[in-house]
């Protein structure tokens, strides 16, 4: 990650985000759908919880009452992170494009959890990977298997397409984060573009 442009889709809460600024990544760009209209938007949250990290572009870290600032980043040097709108269900080929262009890297953790968004995620990851050629743009997915069959399914309709996929869940196993059923059952997988010989 040290040096690349990433962009992660469904970003949620920030988590993985947060994680990946400590490797110092160029860019980082991190996105999800806002589709609140009562102002307790995902979005939102978003950006509060890279405030209270220090990690927006475009406000200072967020102190507490006693005026100190006392997040995680604060002694480290660390990259800044944006905050974009993306609609998987409405991006179109010039928007994806224009996103391929500027990144190396596209990475999504746990965003593949109800049927209804696998066709349009696929089809933006589609849309990124063939957008980027002749470049080599790199896609990480994580997923658990809470949702086994949700997840299989995206994989084989991300097969449809001209990509070549590798699980490499072995090569990257950590102990676990989380103490919940299924925990260990995080899976990774490398996705590119068919034409390069391999992930």
């Amino acid at each position: 990650m040290t040096g690349r442009r990433c962009y992660e889709l469904g970003a949620g809460v920030g988590l993985t985000g947060i994680c990946l600024a400590l490797l110092k990544p160029k860019s980082l760009v991190l996105t999800d759908y806002d589709g609140d209209e009562e102002g307790q938007s995902v979005l939102k949250n978003l950006e509060h919880n890279l405030a209270l990290n220090g990690l927006l572009t475009t406000e200072p870290p967020v102190q507490d009452a006693s005026g100190i600032s006392d997040h995680l980043f604060e002694r480290q040097e660390k990259s800044t992170v944006d905050i974009e709108l993306l609609d998987w269900f409405g991006a179109t080929e010039e928007s994806l494009a224009s996103i391929a262009s500027n990144v190396d890297l596209v990475f999504a953790a746990d965003v593949v959890y109800t049927p209804s968004i696998v066709t349009p995620l696929v089809r933006v990851i589609h849309g990124l990977i063939k957008a980027a050629y002749p470049k080599k743009l790199q896609v990480l997915i994580a997923g658990t298997l809470r949702y086994a069959n949700t997840f299989k399914s995206f994989l084989e309709e991300l097969l449809e397409g001209d990509v070549a996929i590798e699980e490499i869940s072995k090569a990257v196993r950590v102990e676990p984060l989380f103490l919940y059923e299924g925990a260990n059952d995080v899976l990774l997988y490398h996705v590119i573009d068919s034409r390069f010989e391999g992930p």
